[in-house]
């Protein structure tokens, strides 16, 4: 059993990562996709979209299909598209687009980065008075993570080393944590006895059968409680209703405020020579502190801080 263990452990270590603080695969995912996407981060740097391309065109065509895409995803999420925004709206949008920038980031639109409606209050449609107008690009900040990790599963595979080719695979899947998957769309489960879990066995959906439990008889050797099986079955048609765009934006959403939340207010206001990070999820950071041993856990940062005046001005209590 230990030698697996330490094996594990030695792969993950070549990744610069140590399985001893990072127990979950997930974790161990995390950091190593983090590390790459870092390998060449400049705090000192702009890191803003460069202008200077092509200046992006309104089209009918191109606005036509944004519509639909508009009046599409607000009736499937039940809003009222009475006042949606329509074809007909184009000189509207043209405008928009010649004499705005992204109300996020502020660069221009061009046809690198291309524009589209970013709805303020989200339980409202794509209505004029509900929007703002945004980029919207493509991200390739993990792209050297995915390469590499693929890279190295191939030579795994090449070189017959089923161990390695697995732990990468997993990594991959890992990466973008339980927001990503949507197993239980994929799968029919269904708990049978043993005529009907037969009869599904024949079926080209079936995947797998478990047998759960086994006949209980009673004293004059009748059945009292048949056995049941647990049968898995694919779906020839499913539904999914979170797409992964959705799980990487939120992963990514939230690591751009842990960057920002440290770098911005820790390293300015707070002697970092007595903050030890310890461990760190989507929502949540851990922090171990040397400050007053007298004093409990609630004084917090208090005797950490090395710029009274910023902290002050911005601690969020």
């Amino acid at each position: 059993m230990i030698n697996p263990i330490n094996h594990l452990i030695q792969i993950t270590w070549e990744e610069k990562v140590d399985m001893l603080g990072c127990m979950s695969l997930a974790q161990i995912a995390s950091q190593i996709r983090y590390k790459y996407c870092y390998d060449k981060f400049d705090i000192n740097a702009s890191y803003n979209i460069v202008n200077g391309f092509e200046q992006f065109e309104v089209t009918q065509y191109w606005w036509n299909n944004k519509v639909k895409g508009y009046i599409n995803q607000d009736e499937f999420a039940k809003r009222n598209t009475t006042n949606n925004v329509t074809e007909d709206d184009i000189d509207w949008i043209r405008d928009k687009v010649a004499g705005e920038t992204c109300h996020l980031c502020r660069n221009e639109f061009t046809k690198e980065n291309k524009p589209t409606l970013d709805r303020i209050d989200n339980s409202i449609g794509h209505t004029k008075q509900n929007n703002s107008i945004a980029l919207f690009d493509k991200h390739l900040g993990f792209e050297s993570f995915a390469c590499t990790m693929m890279s190295k599963r191939q030579d795994a595979i090449s070189q017959h080393n089923d161990t390695k080719s697995l732990y990468y695979k997993q990594i991959v899947n890992s990466a973008f944590g339980g927001e990503g998957q949507n197993n239980v769309k994929f799968d029919k489960i269904s708990f049978n006895n043993a005529r009907q879990a037969s009869l599904k066995q024949l079926k080209q959906d079936h995947k797998a059968t478990r047998k759960l439990s086994i006949n209980i008889y009673n004293s004059d050797g009748e059945v009292i409680d048949e056995a049941q099986y647990m049968v898995s079955e694919s779906l020839r048609q499913f539904k999914c209703n979170k797409p992964l765009q959705e799980a990487v934006f939120t992963l990514d959403n939230s690591k751009f405020w842990y960057l920002n939340f440290v770098y911005n207010f820790l390293y300015k206001c707070i002697d970092m020579d007595r903050v030890h990070f310890c461990n760190k999820d989507t929502d949540s950071m851990y922090l171990a502190i040397a400050g007053s041993k007298i004093e409990g856990y609630k004084q917090g940062l208090k005797y950490a801080i090395k710029d009274q005046v910023f902290y002050d001005l911005h601690n969020k209590d």
